[in-house]
């Protein structure tokens, strides 16, 4: 909130804000218009939480934004419950785009970097045998979402980390 809000009042950019938000009265996939402090923003609701990396559905919603708005730069940032097939729309449209990755969902099924038994992942690089035999992921889920993102996450102007500690997490995993 704070990013957009500081972009708008000092830049020359018109920030336009896509999100999400859950309300059991619409429709999955109802998308809503607002503004928040002069920022325009655009939420999608998602009455169930998914965690999944990849979501047409919220792409298709993506790309009616996109022909709305016409962005000249776009930041994804904690786009877990969205999916990164929105991150291949910019790709598609040569748009550039930026992600900022703050937890472990781009390198884990689980997010936060833990095993069903509550231990700690993130100390070396994952692997799909670890993957499966400490969360039960099966080898094609893994390569499939590792693929993808070192496909995004290669393809953006930048990837930002709040800490040393993400940087190298990130390098490990995609290098």
């Amino acid at each position: 909130e704070r990013l957009a809000e500081e972009l708008q009042a000092n830049s020359a950019y018109d920030v336009h804000v896509f999100s999400t938000y859950t309300d059991f009265h619409d429709a999955p996939g109802t998308l809503r218009r607002y503004s928040w402090r002069g920022v325009n923003v655009w939420a999608v609701n998602i009455p169930e939480v998914n965690m999944n990396y990849a979501n047409e559905d919220m792409r298709e919603t993506f790309k009616r934004v996109l022909d709305l708005v016409s962005p000249r730069l776009v930041h994804f940032h904690c786009i877990q419950t969205m999916g990164m097939d929105m991150c291949l729309e910019c790709i598609e449209r040569e748009i550039p785009y930026f992600v900022t990755i703050h937890d472990g969902w781009w390198n884990c099924a689980r997010q936060f970097l833990v095993d069903k038994g509550g231990r700690y992942c993130g100390d070396k690089a994952s692997t799909c045998s670890m993957c499966k035999a400490r969360c039960g992921i099966k080898n094609s889920d893994f390569f499939r979402k590792r693929h993808l993102a070192q496909f995004i996450l290669g393809n953006a102007e930048k990837v930002y980390t709040p800490s040393h500690y993400f940087s190298d997490l990130i390098q490990r995993n995609f290098p």
